[in-house]
Protein backbone atom coordinates (compact mmCIF):
# COMPACT_ATOMS: atom_id res chain seq x y z
CA UNK A 1 0.00 0.00 0.00
CA UNK A 2 0.60 3.68 -0.78
CA UNK A 3 -0.07 6.42 1.18
CA UNK A 4 -0.21 9.68 -1.10
CA UNK A 5 -1.47 13.09 0.34
CA UNK A 6 -3.04 14.70 -2.22
CA UNK A 7 -5.26 13.45 -5.30
CA UNK A 8 -3.17 15.32 -7.87
CA UNK A 9 0.02 12.98 -6.35
CA UNK A 10 -2.27 10.05 -6.83
CA UNK A 11 -2.91 10.30 -10.46
CA UNK A 12 1.28 10.71 -10.80
CA UNK A 13 1.98 8.04 -9.24
CA UNK A 14 -0.44 5.77 -11.09
CA UNK A 15 1.13 6.94 -14.31
CA UNK A 16 4.89 6.59 -13.22
CA UNK A 17 3.80 3.37 -12.09
CA UNK A 18 2.36 2.50 -15.63
CA UNK A 19 5.32 3.68 -17.30
CA UNK A 20 7.85 2.19 -15.24
CA UNK A 21 6.05 -1.31 -16.27
CA UNK A 22 5.85 -0.53 -19.92
CA UNK A 23 9.62 0.47 -19.63
CA UNK A 24 10.82 -2.44 -17.99
CA UNK A 25 8.65 -5.54 -19.93
CA UNK A 26 9.44 -4.03 -23.41
CA UNK A 27 6.38 -1.95 -23.63
CA UNK A 28 4.26 -4.93 -22.77
CA UNK A 29 0.90 -3.32 -20.74
CA UNK A 30 1.37 -3.17 -17.03
CA UNK A 31 -1.86 -4.79 -16.86
CA UNK A 32 -1.39 -7.44 -19.57
CA UNK A 33 1.63 -8.82 -16.76
CA UNK A 34 -0.53 -8.96 -13.94
CA UNK A 35 -3.97 -8.68 -14.93
CA UNK A 36 -5.32 -7.17 -12.10
CA UNK A 37 -6.51 -3.28 -11.25
CA UNK A 38 -5.49 -0.82 -9.36
CA UNK A 39 -7.38 -0.06 -6.15
CA UNK A 40 -7.62 3.85 -5.18
CA UNK A 41 -9.16 4.87 -2.12
CA UNK A 42 -9.81 8.35 -1.39
CA UNK A 43 -11.76 10.10 1.37
CA UNK A 44 -15.27 11.67 -0.70
CA UNK A 45 -17.25 9.83 -3.64
CA UNK A 46 -17.14 13.37 -5.33
CA UNK A 47 -13.53 12.86 -5.37
CA UNK A 48 -13.47 9.69 -7.15
CA UNK A 49 -15.31 10.34 -9.76
CA UNK A 50 -13.02 13.00 -11.03
CA UNK A 51 -10.08 11.13 -10.46
CA UNK A 52 -11.61 8.51 -12.25
CA UNK A 53 -12.36 10.59 -15.51
CA UNK A 54 -8.55 11.62 -15.40
CA UNK A 55 -7.48 7.60 -14.90
CA UNK A 56 -9.60 6.61 -17.51
CA UNK A 57 -8.36 9.54 -19.65
CA UNK A 58 -5.10 8.34 -19.49
CA UNK A 59 -5.46 5.16 -20.44
CA UNK A 60 -5.27 3.28 -16.69
CA UNK A 61 -7.56 0.52 -15.49
CA UNK A 62 -8.26 1.76 -12.05
CA UNK A 63 -10.76 0.88 -9.41
CA UNK A 64 -11.34 4.05 -7.42
CA UNK A 65 -13.37 4.02 -3.93
CA UNK A 66 -14.71 6.09 -1.27
CA UNK A 67 -14.44 5.57 2.52
CA UNK A 68 -16.52 8.45 3.19
CA UNK A 69 -14.99 9.74 5.89
CA UNK A 70 -13.46 8.02 8.74
CA UNK A 71 -14.10 4.59 9.28
CA UNK A 72 -13.46 4.21 12.81
CA UNK A 73 -13.32 5.83 16.38
CA UNK A 74 -12.32 5.57 19.78
CA UNK A 75 -14.83 3.03 21.51
CA UNK A 76 -16.86 5.44 23.70
CA UNK A 77 -18.41 2.76 26.36
CA UNK A 78 -14.94 1.88 27.58
CA UNK A 79 -11.80 3.93 28.11
CA UNK A 80 -10.50 3.23 24.78
CA UNK A 81 -6.96 3.41 26.08
CA UNK A 82 -4.88 0.39 27.10
CA UNK A 83 -3.49 1.79 30.32
CA UNK A 84 -0.59 -0.60 30.60
CA UNK A 85 0.82 0.84 27.29
CA UNK A 86 -1.28 3.87 26.64
CA UNK A 87 -2.10 3.10 23.29
CA UNK A 88 -5.23 4.22 22.16
CA UNK A 89 -7.76 1.52 21.54
CA UNK A 90 -10.08 2.31 17.74
CA UNK A 91 -13.69 0.33 17.00
CA UNK A 92 -15.32 0.46 13.99
CA UNK A 93 -18.11 2.81 13.15
CA UNK A 94 -21.20 0.66 12.55
CA UNK A 95 -22.64 2.67 9.81
CA UNK A 96 -19.73 1.82 7.70
CA UNK A 97 -19.40 -1.62 8.06
CA UNK A 98 -21.16 -1.90 4.10
CA UNK A 99 -17.89 0.45 3.36
CA UNK A 100 -15.23 -1.45 5.16
CA UNK A 101 -16.64 -4.87 3.36
CA UNK A 102 -17.06 -3.49 -0.38
CA UNK A 103 -13.31 -2.15 0.37
CA UNK A 104 -12.60 -5.50 1.60
CA UNK A 105 -14.21 -7.13 -1.62
CA UNK A 106 -12.17 -5.02 -4.31
CA UNK A 107 -8.63 -5.24 -1.86
CA UNK A 108 -8.61 -9.00 -2.51
CA UNK A 109 -9.38 -8.13 -6.44
CA UNK A 110 -6.63 -5.72 -6.96
CA UNK A 111 -2.89 -5.75 -7.49
CA UNK A 112 -2.17 -2.37 -6.41
CA UNK A 113 -3.63 -0.44 -3.81
CA UNK A 114 -3.30 3.25 -3.40
CA UNK A 115 -4.69 5.21 -0.63
CA UNK A 116 -5.13 9.31 -1.38
CA UNK A 117 -5.93 11.43 1.45
CA UNK A 118 -6.36 14.98 2.18
CA UNK A 119 -3.23 16.83 2.93
CA UNK A 120 -4.42 17.41 6.97
CA UNK A 121 -4.34 15.06 10.04
CA UNK A 122 -7.04 14.30 9.23
CA UNK A 123 -6.95 12.61 5.96
CA UNK A 124 -3.67 10.94 7.22
CA UNK A 125 -6.00 9.52 10.26
CA UNK A 126 -9.04 8.23 7.61
CA UNK A 127 -6.21 6.20 5.33
CA UNK A 128 -4.51 5.00 8.38
CA UNK A 129 -7.39 3.41 9.88
CA UNK A 130 -8.00 2.32 6.18
CA UNK A 131 -4.90 0.42 5.84
CA UNK A 132 -5.36 -0.65 9.37
CA UNK A 133 -8.50 -2.46 8.49
CA UNK A 134 -7.84 -4.03 5.45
Amino acid sequence: MVFLKDTANVISYVYLLINFYKIENKLKPFFYIYSMSILVILESPAKCEKIKKILKSLGIDAIVKASYGHVSDLDKKNLSIDTSNFKPKYVVNPDKSKVISDLKLHYKRCGKILLGCDFDREGEAIAWHVSELL
